[in-house]
């Protein structure tokens, strides 16, 4: 189904945020919000919700669902439907601005608590794996290094659509940690080329010298790249996205 935001945004990043949040639902096929997804955009078409609250119901609920279904590989209860649906009521029935507002929070903070615990999150996280011979997760792999991408860059403007995943270490080394998380980057198809499959030296001194696209810091600073640094880097960026990127 298409999501249609009639009224303007106040910013291009805020309809950007506004777009990708609801394209999660249609790439996933997640349908069991689809009628409290429906209510934000008509009050938000209504001028009765804030830009702000739009966005941040839209995340809660992409969060829960990216969490507990698409990551943790949980079947969300029964319950869950009735619970959009309330919602879904709640939202349209609130008489004034602060009643809405009021709404809005408590829909992300009955969200964040029924989130994967922080060892679920972490365990699926690092099980996470993109390589040419394992290809089943790769649109959930994007998905992950895009919006960690837009975490660290928020104001970048960024065409992801001609995005690439490299490997930083390369897949022909036979190592099992090649595919996480950890050994990858949302880089352009052009860097991507000028990567290839180059020893660790030369891709980060070429890494080093980029400055119209996010690289880390501590893939820029690495001595070494290997399975070690692989495994620290998965760990680092599953409470990053944890904590901050899909924290509720």
């Amino acid at each position: 189904m298409e999501y249609i935001v009639e009224q303007g945004m106040q910013s291009p990043i805020d309809e950007l945020i506004v777009s990708q949040s609801l394209r999660f639902f249609k790439d996933f096929g997640i349908k069991q919000p689809m009628p409290l997804l429906l209510s934000l955009v008509r009050e938000y078409d209504a001028k009765r919700i804030t830009v702000t609250q739009l966005i941040r119901g839209l995340r809660a609920i992409e969060n829960y669902h990216f969490a507990w279904n698409i990551l943790a590989h949980k079947t969300s209860p029964g319950g869950m439907s009735l619970f959009f649906g309330r919602y879904a009521r709640e939202v349209l029935e609130a008489q004034g601005k602060n009643a809405r507002a009021v709404v809005v929070n408590n829909l992300c903070a009955e969200l964040k608590a029924k989130r994967p615990t922080a060892i679920e999150f972490d365990e699926a996280f690092g099980e996470l794996r993109f390589t040419d011979d394992y290809t089943s997760e790769k649109k959930l792999v994007q998905y992950v290094l895009e919006r960690m991408y837009k975490h660290e860059c928020p104001k970048a403007a960024v065409d992801f659509g001609h995005m690439t995943i490299e490997h930083l270490a390369s897949q022909s080394n036979g190592s099992a940690h090649a595919g996480e998380i950890g050994n990858l980057l949302y880089i352009s198809e052009t860097l991507n080329g000028k990567l290839d499959s180059k020893p660790w030296a030369k891709k980060r001194a070429i890494l080093q010298r980029v400055t119209d696209q996010w690289i880390p810091d501590e893939v820029k600073s690495a001595a070494s790249w290997g399975d070690a640094e692989i495994s620290s880097r998965t760990k680092r960026l599953s409470e990053l996205g944890r904590t901050k990127v899909w924290r509720g």
